[in-house]
């Protein structure tokens, strides 16, 4: 079946991270709100000089941790040690020097695209494979877009530009003869990979035991016999073995199979037949010299190797990626911590708190520190100023900071407490079976909430309080007891905020739900926005953050969405005004949108 070839370019554009920058814009506000951890308010730090460094950034999106980026590597491929390419999530490709990873803009569908194979003749002629038979093409100046079939597109290798073939899901092989491409379903299985020694020498490999073998117009089969492995990568010496890497471990074909190495493995490359490196599913990194394997790197969470030379690396899971360029292996993405973070509040771009994971984290102009606040199992933050902030934990504790010295508050619970917001006068935590406590820095009482469900997020303003939960629950403080309220919706409610004269947000992943300024009850928000956190600085300052690392906003003007930032989920976001937006999720991600 032949299809035709949709075509659109798109002149690249390429973002560098690493760089302190000055915070220069003035905004203020007080919004914030709590859930997920989210809260707090502040401004955005007057004309301080951030020293904090930066990674890859996507729109006004920047990555503070890991660095430089955090969205899932799949495979790579290099034209020198010092120019490599690596596909991921999230419509990621990047190019690597040997020393510092760019980010180069491939083009967009309607739908994110996740990016699984690579191969080039040269950097000037590059392919790149992902989703729903998305291909794209770079030719040294400007992306294409092909479409080539609806199934999933996993694997790319060429013998030459006009003689390239693509595997992937359903038993998919495509074939590109320079003008177009031609899809044939030999098998009905998962294909992962495909690599040949030459023209007439093309191998595929997948589930099931499938490794199928062409030499002149048909594929054959050459299954090993490991009835239960699903083969994950394919490499050769042309002229010479072919190797694959899969649940079975390593298996070598010279006339026939036979075992090389016994570990499950994610992927297998090399040079020669005296230099075979394996990825092992567990992280481990084997090599064999010819007569012995050695495992010589742990490589967490990595799920493909490549390399060039002497230059080998691996990448894999939330951005991960180590390198060997001679003297040893080291992080090429670093990381402060790789918790997942839950909880983020200020009060101001330059003072910002983090917690998840047991981990307390703090923001100043030079640096992100980790802070022992005395207690254990943090569970949210919120920071009224700098020398007024609150961390709820998981055991029911409040904890206070004065600018200089932490304090446990004593409360009367022992429920888990996983937001907290508050006043001038009163804090607010909320957590398991319905909890709600206010104090400050006399202590907290439990006031009954109406509710045995989980609370997930709180907000007040004035003598008014709001909280939302589980299962759409939803209730209001009018200033001396709490009541319930109808919210329209049964998703789980895990965000609320607000801003001192406008209406208040509560979201979940079905959308969010507005309290207007002046209303009695709650109305569906008339914006595309939702998820696991909400931030409003005001009326036209929305974002929510969410599953996939989704990131929605309103700016009174356009509703926003972005679905290309960031591969861990996001469960916490808080900022500044219309300007410094905070987003924290999982694997330790920390993004910060820069006016």
């Amino acid at each position: 079946m032949r299809w035709a070839v949709a075509v659109i370019a798109l002149l690249s554009g390429c973002r560098f991270g690493f760089m302190p920058s000055e915070l220069t814009n003035g905004d203020a506000s007080d919004g914030g709100g709590s859930g997920s951890g989210d809260g707090g308010g502040g401004t955005d730090g007057g004309d301080i000089v951030d020293l904090v460094p930066r990674g890859l950034c996507n729109t006004s999106w920047c990555y503070e941790n890991p660095l430089p980026q955090a969205n899932s590597l799949w495979n790579s491929v290099a034209f020198s040690a010092t120019d490599a390419w690596l596909v991921g999530d999230q419509n990621t490709v990047l190019r690597w020097n040997g020393t510092t990873l760019t980010r180069m803009e491939a083009p967009e569908d309607a739908t994110v695209t996740h990016f699984r194979g690579i191969w080039g003749a040269s950097s000037s002629d590059l392919w790149i494979s992902g989703t729903l038979g998305r291909l794209r093409h770079w030719d040294g100046t400007a992306w294409t877009k092909w479409s080539v079939g609806n199934e999933h597109a996993l694997g790319l290798w060429g013998a030459a530009t006009n003689d390239i073939w693509m595997v992937g899901e359903a038993g998919t092989i495509a074939h590109y003869d320079g003008n177009m491409w031609t899809i044939t379903n030999p098998v009905a299985v998962r294909l992962e990979a495909v690599w040949g020694a030459a023209a007439d020498d093309v191998w595929a490999v997948g589930n099931g035991d499938t490794v199928l073998h062409r030499t002149t117009n048909n594929w054959m089969s050459r299954s090993t016999g490991q009835t239960a492995s699903n083969w994950h990568s394919i490499w050769g010496v042309p002229g010479g073995d072919v190797w694959i890497a899969g649940d079975a471990g390593v298996w070598r074909y010279t006339n026939s199979w036979a075992l090389a190495y016994g570990q499950p493995c994610e992927s297998v490359w090399g040079t020669s037949a005296t230099d075979v490196w394996a990825l092992e599913s567990d992280g481990d990194v084997a090599h064999y010299n010819g007569s012995t394997w050695t495992t010589v790197d742990t490589s967490p969470s990595a799920n493909t190797i490549g390399g060039f030379g002497t230059s080998v690396w691996t990448a894999g899971y939330y951005g991960r990626m180590r390198a060997n360029n001679g003297p040893g292996w080291t992080d090429v993405i670093t990381a402060f911590s790789r918790s997942g973070f839950g909880s983020v509040s200020g009060t101001s771009a330059t003072d910002v708190w983090i917690v998840g994971s047991g981990e307390l984290w703090h923001r100043t102009p030079q640096a992100w520190t980790q802070v022992s606040f005395g207690g254990t199992s943090p569970s949210a933050v919120w920071a009224h100023a700098a020398n007024d902030v609150w961390v709820s934990t998981s055991t029911g504790k409040m904890h206070h900071y004065d600018g200089a010295n932490w304090q446990e508050i004593a409360t009367d619970t022992t429920n888990s407490l996983v937001a907290v917001y508050g006043t001038a006068t009163d804090v607010w935590a909320v957590g398991s079976q319905g909890t709600i406590v206010r104090g400050g820095l006399g202590g907290f009482t439990t006031t009954p909430s109406t509710t045995t469900t989980t609370l997930y997020g709180v907000y007040a303003r004035g003598t008014e309080a709001w909280a939302v939960g589980s299962a759409g629950v939803a209730v209001y403080w009018n200033g001396s007891v709490w009541s319930g309220t109808t919210s329209g919706t049964t998703n789980d409610l895990r965000g609320i905020s607000g801003s001192p004269s406008g209406p208040v947000l509560a979201t979940s992943e079905g959308g969010a739900i507005v309290w207007p300024e002046a209303g009695t009850t709650w109305v569906p928000y008339g914006h595309s926005v939702g998820g696991f956190a909400i931030w409003t600085g005001g009326v036209n300052a929305v974002w929510t953050a969410g599953r996939f690392g989704e990131l929605r906003g309103w700016n009174g003007l356009n509703e926003i969405r972005l679905v290309d930032v960031s591969s861990p989920w996001l469960h916490g976001v808080w900022g500044t005004g219309e300007g410094h937006v905070f987003a924290v999720g999982d694997s330790g991600v920390v993004l910060h949108r820069v006016p």
